[in-house]
């Protein structure tokens, strides 16, 4: 018997999940709202999918139970959302969500993205304070042993505590080998001209993770080598960050279809749907 069913929001069993994780609630509600807004798909400043999509995500929390009598604790982790996912690949559940509208489908990108965003703020810090350190330490330059390349698929590194929180270490080597192998230009557009960098005395370029470390809780293998970093102009770098959706998703789907024959190399399935998720473009 399938484990789908409808759920109403008025059912004693929904009311009461709700009550029981209503910070997670008003949390993931506000996200998907904000999300939709800056998507520019909220009428004045409000869709009321927000709310939608956390009445889902109640749901997906009681068919889990149900499913898998496994209370879920920390609604911020990876590990919540593998789990989740697990719902996806049972008999029925296509069926059942297109019945459904989709919400199901649609909730699952959207906490994504949420729970990237907040993993994100401190492994972002991790990232600008490796381009710094590299640009400050000419030695790092003349020390390089590309031995030591990750080649093949490499268990993730524990979380180390710094001045950041914890977050995932990087190796400067991986990062240099990025730089080496764009011959220190942007790859969005070579023509972009910075300024020679006083520890490389090349062209100064910044490294960028394009599956972004802030996701690697969701990969066993480690995402920090050199053909997961892309290599880009200051101007081009905040863009991948801060730009529209637009524009965000032209430069992610360029570096990603240079570089998507390299990933099973090195353990990790990944498309593109998923990496705009991470970028929160749902």
């Amino acid at each position: 018997m399938s484990i789908f069913r409808k759920i109403s929001a008025y059912s004693d069993e929904f009311i009461t999940t709700k009550e029981k994780h209503i910070n997670v609630f008003d949390s993931f509600k506000n996200y998907a709202e904000w999300l939709t807004s800056t998507a520019g798909k909220a009428r004045d400043g409000t869709s009321g999918k927000g709310h939608s999509y956390a009445n889902y995500l109640i749901r997906y929390i009681i068919l889990y139970n149900e499913k898998f009598n496994n209370n879920v604790l920390d609604f911020t982790s990876f590990v919540t959302l593998k789990e989740f996912e697990k719902l996806t690949k049972l008999e029925g559940f296509t069926e059942f969500n297109k019945k459904e509208g989709n919400f199901y489908s649609a909730t699952l990108s959207c906490y994504t993205s949420y729970v990237t965003h907040l993993q994100k703020m401190q492994e972002e810090d991790e990232d600008n304070d490796l381009n710094r350190k590299i640009n400050e330490n000419p030695s790092i330059i003349r020390n390089l042993n590309y031995s030591q390349l990750i080649q093949s698929p490499k268990k993730r590194e524990a979380k180390t505590k710094n001045s950041n929180g914890y977050t995932y270490p990087r190796d400067y080597l991986e990062s240099l080998r990025a730089k080496e192998n764009s011959n220190w230009q942007c790859e969005i557009d070579k023509n972009h001209v910075t300024f020679i960098s006083n520890s490389s005395k090349n062209p100064y370029v910044e490294a960028h993770h394009l599956i972004p470390m802030a996701a690697q809780d969701y990969f066993d293998n480690t995402i920090d080598f050199a053909d997961n970093i892309v290599c880009l102009c200051p101007n081009c770098h905040q863009k991948i960050h801060l730009a529209v959706n637009d524009e965000k998703r032209k430069i992610i789907e360029l570096l990603f279809d240079e570089r998507k024959y390299l990933y099973p190399k090195y353990g990790i399935d990944v498309e593109l749907k998923e990496i705009l998720r991470f970028y929160e473009i749902v």
